[in-house]
This record gives structure tokens, sequence and C-alpha cells, in this order.
């Protein structure tokens, strides 16, 4: 029999009001009853397969499964392939439209969030660093104003960034009432050369989410929240102010992952009130 994610004591942190677990929406049919039974929240993960074949009766599925049961959702649109900032204006279109496609999609389903990787790498984007913002700011402009008509928040999403100052540099060209920072603490702990209480001071105020898993610190593996070398209690401590008003998602990949972040984020979360 399949367990359900609130076992081992994760209870009081799968039923907090903001925190939520990642599921992709091609295994739905796998997690949806998970979820629904025990009360959590979930991200659903379009990726861009998704998104051309989606079955408006399925999504209504979705929709009515999350109202009957009082949850919320977020959304995490697609990445592979797309670039935001790209300078071939093709790759560009069919980015903004895949991103287009997911808001409708977020309203649909009365999304909190719509996460996005912005995608920048200083290896390919250093040195035309002000041209890629620009190209950025431009198809983010478009779609702000359809996302403040669903109330729905972008939040962008750091990858391989090694600090902050790309992503708030973009965040602060956009509108502040729309637009903030998903800080993934996991791709932080392998790709960032900025410590920790450095990255969250000069995100404050444009933070709207955190990611939640753990690594080794060498590959991006997704582990339970602890079971890794990621520092959360520094994080929760130093977001100890904040973190009501954040939306908390568990990324881990494996459901025993998944019951071992929840248990271990009520902790957390104790701890910092």
């Amino acid at each position: 029999m399949t367990k359900d994610f609130t076992d081992n004591g994760a209870t009081g942190a799968s039923r907090r009001a903001n925190v939520f677990v990642h599921i992709p929406y091609a295994d739905r049919d796998r997690y949806m009853p998970l979820v629904l039974r025990d009360r959590i929240n979930p991200e659903l993960y379009f990726n861009t397969k998704d998104l051309l074949e989606l079955d408006r009766h399925q999504l209504k599925k979705v929709r009515d499964g999350l109202s009957v049961a009082r949850l919320s959702c977020t959304i995490h649109g697609p990445y592979m392939d797309l670039s935001i900032g790209a300078f071939d204006p093709e790759i560009r279109s069919v980015t903004r439209r895949r991103i287009m496609q997911s808001l409708k999609v977020a309203s649909y389903l009365h999304a909190k969030t719509l996460v996005l990787h912005p995608g920048y790498t200083s290896f390919k984007y250093g040195e035309v660093l002000e041209d890629w913002l620009r190209n950025c700011e431009s198809l983010l402009a478009e779609i702000g104003p359809v996302a403040a008509k669903s109330s729905i928040m972008i939040a962008l999403e750091n990858t391989f960034e090694n600090s902050p100052d790309v992503l708030c540099t973009l965040v602060d060209r956009l509108d502040a009432e729309v637009f903030g920072h998903c800080f993934d603490i996991g791709h932080f702990n392998v790709f960032a050369r900025t410590d920790l209480s450095s990255w969250l001071r000069r995100v404050k105020g444009r933070l709207v989410e955190l990611h939640l898993h753990d690594n080794d610190g060498q590959s991006d593996q997704h582990l339970a929240v602890g079971d890794g070398t990621a520092d959360f209690h520094s994080l929760f401590s130093g977001l100890a102010e904040t973190l009501d008003r954040l939306v908390l998602t568990v990324e881990a990949h494996e459901e025993s992952s998944v019951r071992r972040s929840l248990s271990r984020l009520e902790k957390l979360l104790g701890r910092a009130e």
C-alpha cells in the first residue's frame, strides 16, 4: 500500500497554508490522490509536453479536486530549451508563448505563484549582461499585466547564478507587485559563490518563495531536507520574520524524501517561530 506524505509526524508542516509539495503534472494520477487525501498544497510542474498536450477535462479534474479539498496550488513553468533573455527572437517568441500558456493554466487553477527560470549563466551571458537583461525585461514586461489580472505572482528562481546580483537587478526593473525572487537553496548549495547570509540580505524585500531540497554541494540531487549539506537552520533563522508570508515548496524528488522533508520542515519552522 502506498504511504501517505504525512507519515513520520509531518502532519503539522503539511497543513500549514504556505507549505507546498512539488508534483510533476505528468504524475498527477499517482500523486494528486495523496495530496488531496492528506490536504497538502501542490506545486504543479508543467513541462512543454504537458502544455502542448493539455486536456481540459483532466485539468478541470485537478481544479475541482483542489476546490473540494480547499487547497491552494502554485505552478512551475517549463524551462527546458527555453530562454527568457534569448538573443534569437524566435527562441524568445517560443519562450513567451510557453509562459503565456503557463499563465493561462495558473489562472484556471487559481494558482498563487508561477515559478520561472530566467536562465542566466555568466559563462554565456556575462559579457553581454546588459543586453540579456534588456531582453528579459522586454519579455517579462509583456507578461506582467497578464499575471496581474489573475493576481498571480511570478517568482524568478536562481539556478546557476553564483550571486543574487543579476536576479535582483532584473526584479528591480520589473513591477514589484507582480515579480519577485524564488530562492532555491539546493541550487544555491551547488552553484553559489556567495555566503547565505549575504544572499538573503541582498534579496530582502524581493523574496516570495523558497524551494527546499538538499544535496552534497556537488550536484543538484533534490534530496530530502537535511540529507545533504545545505544550511537550513541558517536559512530559516535568517528569514524568521518573513516565513509566514513566503511560499515554502518541498522539492525533494522521492516520496520517502518528501515525507522526511515535511517532518523536518515542521521542526525547522517551530524553531524559527
